[in-house]
């Protein structure tokens, strides 16, 4: 947290941290401090949202300028390169600042994952209507005051919540437009390619057996998801199957055995490494949780 902070310090930023939770979530209360700063900062490996109530602020995003109004959230992605350029003197906001592998616990599918990602690379800014921006701004409130509580038995779990929904909100509001610059053509493999996914990720987790589906070479659908999204056709798989077994570890009384069964893989041992790969912990851990 201190290499957090001083990386916002060393750049000539006056920045106030209201409540963290570790190292994995940081609210900020003074957006205005980071107006002193004298070059553009790296958003490093964290996710962060900066929330508008009042007054507005502009900023270049990866050289790009955007203006962040009122009843508005700008959503600046892990390595987002970003300059804060000029606030007004009545602004009113908070950010929050999540770790990117904190976000693999949050309940969130990868097809909601999907809609903020095409959003957000298209336009960091998302615009709410009065009743989703009053639902953020509670959550916000109830976010930061349940940080506080360090002798809450499920702190861990509530703030687990609170930050899923926290995320769904953001999700909630976008209107995402299929033809966002990225070709038609290229949008309908990459849809085609998802509903398979879909429907055969316990079968198979490799792209070339979804390339034999679309009837195109593994290496074509490979470069058409990564242009179309930025990430890779394997990162999609991983991410439907992983999200599919944070489900069943939660939501259900399958062991970890029965759930490494149902999601295809040939044994126990291969489905706990792949699970600790991105996630960082075991299947039985996270299902204890």
């Amino acid at each position: 947290m201190a290499e957090y902070e001083d990386y916002f310090l060393n750049k000539g930023a006056n920045i106030g941290i209201e409540a963290q939770f570790g190292e994995e979530i940081i609210l900020f209360n003074n957006i205005k401090g980071l107006f002193g700063m004298s070059e553009p900062f790296d958003a490093m490996n964290y996710a962060t949202s900066i929330g508008c109530k009042r007054g507005n602020l502009t900023a270049t995003v990866n050289l790009n300028e955007i203006t962040l109004n009122a009843d508005s959230i700008i959503v600046l992605l892990p390595g987002d390169k970003v300059q804060l350029k000029t606030i007004s003197d009545d602004f009113i906001g908070y950010a929050v600042s999540i770790d990117k592998k904190y976000i693999n616990n949050l309940y969130i599918t990868a097809s909601q994952t999907m809609s903020l990602f095409l959003h957000l690379k298209k336009n960091p800014i998302i615009k709410m209507d009065k009743e989703s921006w009053e639902l953020m701004d509670s959550h916000y409130a109830m976010l930061l005051k349940v940080v506080r509580m360090h002798n809450s038995h499920y702190r861990y779990e509530i703030i687990q919540n609170l930050m899923s929904a926290f995320c769904l909100i953001d999700i909630d509001s976008i209107y995402y437009d299929k033809d966002n610059g990225t070709g038609q053509r290229m949008q309908e493999i990459f849809d085609k390619f998802y509903n398979l996914v879909r429907i055969y990720y316990k079968e198979s987790r490799e792209v070339i057996f979804y390339a034999d589906k679309l009837c195109i070479t593994p290496k074509y659908l490979s470069a058409t998801v990564k242009n179309c999204t930025g990430r890779s056709a394997h990162d999609w798989i991983h991410d439907y199957v992983l999200a599919e077994a944070k489900r069943l570890l939660k939501t259900t009384d399958l062991s970890v055995v029965e759930i490494s069964d149902q999601l295809g893989f040939s044994n126990q041992s291969f489905f706990g490494k792949f699970f600790k790969q991105h996630t960082g912990t075991t299947p039985y851990k996270f299902k204890l949780m």
